[in-house]
């Protein structure tokens, strides 16, 4: 049995009918094997890292549907041998599907029922949509990024998902015409919590945000001064790159009982197709240069240099990610009719 420390290690590194049967409608499945493995190391690292999680398992309708789901239809065509390694993956527009097992965690706290309508905030390629329309009625997402956002909506109706609805818009709105919501998603943490989602959500309706705090990384690399600089232009990605330590006054203030807020460590110490900091590299890098004093020489120079410490045996990344749950009051006013 792996021991809790390289659980770490690995882990940086009733439905509707329309969409229970999409992921089987793609023929022969020549994936099957690489997803059932992936659901295999979800399932462990579930275990390990109940101390930290407060779940030792996941649901069985959250595993089948993981089960279900073709993650290599989600991913760009060049990415598709990595799809089912426990780690993030670049989307482009700078954004990235998430790595399995915070997808699964999310989902399992969502606890999503047959027949819920839920409204999810960041759609990015639809894979976390695709997941919530194996356990939901209904899921309504939003995505601000045009591209993605079309992209997505192509791919949801090919694969068959026709109880997911989409729109290209501010998810901080929400979706008042289809209010109200049993839970609410969101990926992309806001800088407040938007009016328009407390309104929408149902009075005893659950919200769950996922943030991470690029404040807590460390990234060791022989420029420590050039990596600072590289991870404060991405920082420019994010609404409030400090959230963390601000979100449970916030949702305590909107009216919101914060249930749980999940820590979830990140730890690489080598290089892995199941570590969490290689897939990131491409995607910051490309996402700083041009921003501010960084050039695309220098952030190609960063990458470099940081995939070099794994050749001296010098690499070394942390992180911290949070998954908070918050049940809005059943007396809250402003309820969506």
């Amino acid at each position: 049995m792996r021991t809790l420390r390289n659980c770490l290690l690995a882990l940086m590194g009733a439905a509707a009918p329309a969409a229970a049967s999409a992921a089987q409608a793609q023929g022969q499945d020549t994936f099957e094997p690489q997803r059932r493995r992936m659901v295999e190391e979800i399932a462990a690292l579930t275990r390990e890292t109940r101390h930290e999680t407060g779940r030792a398992s996941l649901s069985a309708r959250v595993m089948d549907a993981i089960a279900k789901v073709p993650r290599h239809e989600f991913v760009p065509a060049a990415d598709r041998r990595d799809a089912y390694a426990n780690r993030p993956l670049p989307i482009g527009m700078g954004q990235t599907i998430s790595q399995p097992f915070i997808v699964a965690l999310m989902t399992d706290l969502m606890d999503v029922k047959p027949g819920d309508r839920v409204l999810e905030i960041g759609t990015g390629s639809g894979y976390q949509a695709a997941l919530l329309a194996e356990l939901a009625g209904t899921v309504y997402t939003i995505e601000i990024v045009e591209p993605l956002a079309r992209e997505a909506a192509e791919r949801l109706k090919r694969l068959g998902y026709r109880n997911v609805e989409t729109r290209i818009g501010d998810g901080y709105k929400g979706w008042p015409e289809h209010a109200p919501f049993d839970s609410i998603m969101v990926t992309a943490a806001p800088r407040e919590v938007p009016q328009p989602l407390i309104d929408q959500l149902k009075p005893g309706g659950r919200l769950a945000v996922l943030d991470t705090d690029w404040e807590s990384c460390v990234w060791h690399s022989s420029d420590r001064e050039r990596t600072a600089r590289v991870l404060q232009a991405w920082e420019q990605r994010f609404a409030h790159p400090h959230l963390p330590a601000r979100l449970p006054e916030l949702l305590r203030r909107s009216g919101f009982s914060v249930k749980s807020v999940t820590m979830i460590p990140v730890v690489n110490v080598e290089m892995s197709e199941q570590t969490y900091s290689p897939g990131m590299i491409d995607v910051i890098a490309r996402f700083v240069a041009g921003r501010g004093a960084i050039g695309e020489e220098e952030a190609a120079r960063w990458a470099e240099d940081v995939r070099s410490q794994a050749a001296r045996g010098e690499y070394f990344f942390s992180l911290s990610r949070y998954l908070f749950l918050a049940d809005r009051a059943r007396t809250s006013r402003g309820s969506a009719a």
